[in-house]
C-alpha cells in the first residue's frame, strides 16, 4: 500500500491533532508533576522544588482550560458527524466526564490560586494538589474513551450504536493494557517536556534566581528521559498488538516508515534532554529545550499519523 493522495489529507489532520494530544496528555499528566516536586519540597525543606511546584501547577492549569475547549470541541464533532449517535454518546459520556472534569478543573483551580492563602496549612494545599492529579490520571480512561468513540466507522448509522462497554475497553482486551499504560507513561512525559519551555517564558517575570532555573531544567529534563523511552516501550507493545490484528498490513510503507520516523524523533529529543540534564548551565541549552520539544511534536505527528492509516485500513 503506496503513499497516496489521501495521505496528505491524513497528514494535515495528524499535526494538529498531535498538537492537541501534546497539550491534553501534559494536562492530564502536570498536576501529578506538580505534586511530586511539592511533597518533594515540604519532605525536605526544599525551596526551589516547591517553586517548580508553583510553575507546574500555574501551567497545568492553563492547559486544563485548553483541554476543556478540545473536549468540548471533541463532543461537537462526534454528535454533529452522525445524528444516530446523538442520543447514544451523552449518556455515556456525562457520567463520567462531567463530574471528573468538574473536580478536576475546580482542584487545578484552588491548587493554582490557593499557594499564598494555604502556606499556613501545607497538607491542605498539597491535598489539593493530589487531588488534581488523580483526577488528571482518572482523565486518561476518559481520553481512551473519546479515542474509541472516534474510531467508530464513519458511516455509524448503519452500525450498532457505542456503549460504556465498548468505549472503555475491559481488561481483557488486546489493546487495553497497551493503551493504558503507554498514556500513564505518556502524559508525565509530555509534561515534562513541555514545563521546561514554559519555565523559560516565565524567567524574565519570575526571576527566581539561577539556581532554580537550572536545578529546575535538569529535574524536568531528566523526567523527560526517564518517561519518554518507558513509553516508547508500551507504544512498541502496542504494535506488536497490532502486529498480531493487522499482521502483514503493517509492513506498507504508509504505516511502518511514519511510525520509524516518530520513534527516531522521540529519541532524538531523549539525546538532546540527557544534554540539558547533565549541563552545568542548562540555560546555555535553551535551544535543546525547544528543540526537544518540536522533536516530540514531531514524533506524535508521525504516530499519529500512522494510527489514522491502521484505523482507515480497518475500516
Amino acid at each position: 500500500m503506496p503513499f497516496t493522495s489521501g495521505d496528505a489529507w491524513l497528514a494535515a489532520n495528524a499535526i494538529p491533532l498531535s498538537f492537541n494530544l501534546l497539550l491534553v496528555m501534559s494536562a492530564l499528566g502536570m498536576p501529578l508533576l506538580a505534586a511530586v516536586n511539592e511533597t518533594k519540597g515540604r519532605a525536605k525543606g526544599g525551596v526551589l522544588a516547591r517553586k517548580c511546584a508553583q510553575h507546574l501547577s500555574r501551567l497545568g492549569l492553563w492547559t486544563a482550560l485548553f483541554t476543556v475547549l478540545v473536549a468540548g470541541g471533541a463532543v461537537v464533532m462526534l454528535v454533529t458527524r452522525t445524528q444516530t449517535l446523538t442520543g447514544e454518546i451523552a449518556p455515556v459520556f456525562a457520567p463520567l466526564l462531567l463530574p471528573l472534569l468538574g473536580v478536576w478543573l475546580l482542584a487545578a483551580l484552588a491548587y493554582d490560586l490557593s499557594w499564598k492563602r494555604l502556606k499556613s496549612t501545607p497538607g491542605t494545599h498539597l491535598g489539593l494538589g493530589w487531588l488534581a492529579a488523580l483526577c488528571g490520571l482518572g482523565g486518561l480512561f476518559v481520553f481512551q474513551a473519546f479515542l474509541s468513540a472516534a474510531s467508530v466507522p464513519l458511516h455509524a448509522e448503519q452500525a450498532a450504536a457505542p456503549s460504556l462497554a465498548t468505549l472503555l475497553p475491559p481488561p481483557g482486551t488486546d489493546f487495553f493494557w497497551p493503551l493504558t499504560v503507554g498514556h500513564l507513561l505518556l502524559a508525565p512525559a509530555c509534561a515534562s517536556a513541555l514545563a521546561p519551555a514554559y519555565v523559560l517564558l516565565r524567567r524574565p517575570r519570575d526571576d527566581w534566581g539561577r539556581d532554580y532555573y537550572a536545578q529546575s531544567l535538569r529535574r524536568l529534563a531528566g523526567l523527560s528521559l526517564l518517561f519518554m523511552p518507558c513509553y516508547l516501550a508500551a507504544h512498541g507493545w502496542l504494535v506488536w498488538k497490532a502486529w498480531q490484528a493487522f499482521g502483514q498490513a503493517l509492513t506498507t510503507p504508509a504505516l511502518l516508515w511514519p511510525w520509524l520516523a516518530g520513534a527516531a524523533a522521540c529519541v532524538a529529543a531523549c539525546v538532546l534532554w540527557r544534554v540539558v540534564c547533565r549541563a552545568e548551565n542548562p540555560l546555555r541549552h535553551k535551544i535543546w529545550i525547544w528543540f526537544a520539544l518540536l522533536l516530540l511534536w514531531a514524533g506524535l505527528a508521525a504516530f499519529t499519523f500512522s494510527g489514522l492509516r491502521l484505523l482507515f485500513l480497518a475500516l
